[in-house]
C-alpha cells in the first residue's frame, strides 16, 4: 500500500515520457533466518561503475528510498521466516528513480550512458548507536537504467521562409511574405486557453501583423523558439530568454555593424510565456511553443555612411539564454544550439 511503498504503490506512476518508474528488492526468505540479534535489517543503494566498468556514478537521475523505516519495521516483524502462510511474502523496499532534468541537460558528449545501481542490505544497532555494515555473506541486487542520449535544445526557425530577408529578390521576399502569413494563420488557431501563447501585440509586438514587414523600407520580422523533447525544462529555478548579435556567419565575412538594427520584442512577456510553456508534454496540453519576435529596421544613418569595403554580408545569431530572473546576468543554456538568420541587400554606392 502506499503507506509502504508510497507514490510506488500506483501502477501508473512510471512514465516511459517523463523517464521515471520504480526499482523494488527484497531479501530472499531462508527457514528460520533472522538479522543478527540486537540488529535492525535495512536496505541501501548508491550508483556503481557496474557490469560494463563505466557505469556514470553521476548520472541524470535521482534514486530515493521510500519509506525506509517503515520497511525497516516490517523487517523486523516478519522474521524468522517459516512459510508463506505463516508470515506472507517478505517486505520489499520501493526505490524511486526520476529522472534529474538539470543533470540530464548538462551532460557532455563523453559522459558514460551506463547507468547502474546496486542495492545491499545492512543492518545496524537497534539504538542506531553502531555504523551500519552490510549484512554478512548477502548479495547486492543489481538495477540498469537504459535511456537515450540527451537531444540538445534547438534554437528553432518556425518556418524555413523566414530565416532569410532578401531585399534584392523580389521572388525570394514573397516567399519570406507568404511564411510570415502561413505563421500568423497557424498561431491565430492556438486554442484560446489561459497558459497558451497567444499571437497578438502584447506578445510579438508590431510583427503580430505580416503587413509590417516591407520590401521597400527594408524591414520585417524574424521569430525563433526553442525545440526540445517531451518533459524537457530549463535547468531549476532558472528563467529561459532569447537574444541575439550580429555574426560572422557562415563565411567568416559578416558586418558585424550593418546598417540594420534589430529589436527583441516583448522579451518579458515572451520569458513569461516560456515559463508556463514548460515541461512540454504534447500540443493539446501545452499548445504551440512561444516565439520570440525580432523586428529588423533599416538604420539609414548607417547605410549613407557605407562605403563601398563595407561588407553586404549580415547574419544575426539568436540563442537561448537562462538567467535567475530579468535583467541578472544571462548564461547560455547548456548544450542548446543556436539558429541563424540572414539579411541580404544592395549597397547604395
Amino acid at each position: 500500500d502506499e503507506e509502504s511503498v508510497g507514490g510506488c504503490f500506483d501502477a501508473t506512476f512510471p512514465d516511459f515520457a517523463a523517464k521515471r518508474g520504480c526499482f523494488f528488492v527484497r531479501l530472499n526468505r531462508i527457514y528460520g533466518w533472522s538479522p543478527p540479534e540486537g540488529k535492525n535489517l535495512f536496505f541501501d543503494c548508491k550508483w556503481d561503475k557496474g557490469k560494463t566498468g563505466s557505469g556514470n556514478l553521476n548520472p541524470p537521475f535521482n534514486f530515493e528510498m521510500l519509506k525506509p523505516e517503515k520497511i525497516a519495521g516490517s523487517l523486523q516483524e516478519y522474521y524468522p521466516w517459516t512459510s508463506l502462510k505463516k508470515n506472507g511474502l517478505q517486505p520489499m523496499q520501493a526505490i524511486l528513480i526520476t529522472l534529474n532534468n538539470t543533470k540530464y541537460g548538462a551532460m557532455k558528449e563523453d559522459d558514460s550512458l551506463d547507468t547502474y545501481l546496486v542495492c545491499n542490505a545492512y543492518v545496524q544497532s537497534v539504538d542506531g548507536t553502531e555504523e551500519p555494515t552490510p549484512l554478512q555473506n548477502s548479495r547486492p541486487a543489481n538495477f540498469e537504467i537504459i535511456y537515450p542520449k540527451r537531444v540538445k535544445p534547438v534554437m528553432d526557425v518556425p518556418d524555413t521562409r523566414l530565416q532569410k530577408m532578401n531585399f534584392k529578390d523580389e521572388k525570394e521576399w514573397s516567399a519570406y511574405k507568404k511564411g510570415f502569413i502561413d505563421l500568423q494563420t497557424k498561431y491565430g488557431k492556438n486554442p484560446d486557453k489561459d497558459h497558451f501563447f497567444r499571437w497578438d501585440r502584447n506578445n510579438v509586438g508590431r510583427c503580430n501583423n505580416y503587413m509590417f514587414s516591407n520590401f521597400g523600407i527594408r524591414r520585417g520580422c524574424f521569430f525563433v523558439g526553442l525545440n526540445t523533447t517531451s518533459h524537457w525544462s530549463p535547468p531549476e529555478g532558472k528563467m529561459l530568454s532569447f537574444n541575439c548579435e550580429w555574426d560572422k556567419g557562415k563565411t567568416g565575412l559578416g558586418n558585424l555593424n550593418p546598417p540594420f538594427d534589430f529589436e527583441m520584442l516583448r522579451p518579458v512577456e515572451t520569458a513569461a510565456s516560456l515559463a508556463v510553456y514548460y515541461p512540454w508534454t504534447s500540443l493539446e496540453e501545452n499548445g504551440l511553443k512561444p516565439i520570440q519576435a525580432i523586428r529588423i529596421t533599416l538604420n539609414r544613418f548607417k547605410y549613407e555612411a557605407m562605403t563601398k569595403d563595407d561588407s553586404l554580408e549580415t547574419y544575426l545569431v539568436c540563442k537561448a539564454y537562462v538567467q535567475n530572473d530579468l535583467g541578472d546576468p544571462q548564461t547560455t543554456l547548456i548544450n542548446s544550439i543556436p539558429a541563424t538568420f540572414e539579411i541580404v541587400y544592395t549597397n547604395r554606392n
